[in-house]
């Protein structure tokens, strides 16, 4: 039967990841996905923190997590003398015993606490790194204007700068954002664009066209 570093490796090339990309996805140093694929669990870090990383990156494969944690379980016990995991942590096949005990009880509750610990520190690295959020509520795009004053109206990041054709415009504390200013073509398109403190911007274009008032 193949090793859990076998059929990670394998997964992961077949849909055509690198460990960089793997390294992206879930957060775990290279390095220590280098030493998962090698199975070389002596130099990573506990058997909790092994088993969170083999579900971690099982799961970003599509893979199923628990099977793989029953095989290194089962790789785990023929290795004692490499104290990978310490006396007690991984059943023996030949021994009958109750599996909810205090000990295994406290090591899914800190593979939980990691599991989550990770998820969150992942959607905070994507949020830092993500440009900011933007809507333009009016005007719509393609819409016709009467007169000469158009009204621009949406909501922007409350950390982020809203600027309307190059001109910045105050924000409330919410976010919002309200402008209006005065036309001087039938043809018109309307820049706006929100830059956050890290430099991401969003723009989003709106062209409108101007239209007598009718009588």
């Amino acid at each position: 039967m193949k090793s859990v570093g076998q059929i990670l490796k394998k997964r992961r090339q077949n849909q055509g990841m690198t460990l960089k990309q793997i390294h992206q996805e879930t957060k775990i140093p290279e390095k220590n996905l280098i030493a998962l694929e090698a199975d070389n669990y002596t130099s990573l870090p506990s058997a909790t923190f092994i088993k969170g990383f083999i579900s971690i990156y099982a799961k970003t494969l599509d893979i199923d997590h628990k099977k793989l944690i029953a095989i290194f379980r089962r790789d785990s016990q023929k290795k004692e003398k490499a104290k990978i995991i310490p006396e007690g942590l991984a059943k023996p096949l030949n021994e009958q015993s109750s599996f909810w005990t205090p000990r295994t009880a406290m090591i899914l509750i800190i593979s939980l606490f990691f599991t989550v610990f990770l998820s969150y520190f992942g959607f905070q690295i994507k949020k830092y790194f993500s440009p900011p959020k933007v809507v333009v509520e009016r005007p719509l795009d393609g819409e016709e204007i009467e007169g000469e004053i158009v009204k621009v109206e949406g909501k922007a990041d409350k950390d982020s700068s809203v600027y309307i054709n190059d001109q910045l415009i105050n924000i409330d504390e919410a976010g919002n954002f309200f402008y209006e200013f005065k036309l001087f073509s039938r043809e018109n398109s309307i820049e706006i664009k929100a830059v956050n403190r890290r430099g991401k911007e969003t723009l989003i274009y709106r062209k409108i066209k101007m239209v007598d008032k009718e009588d």
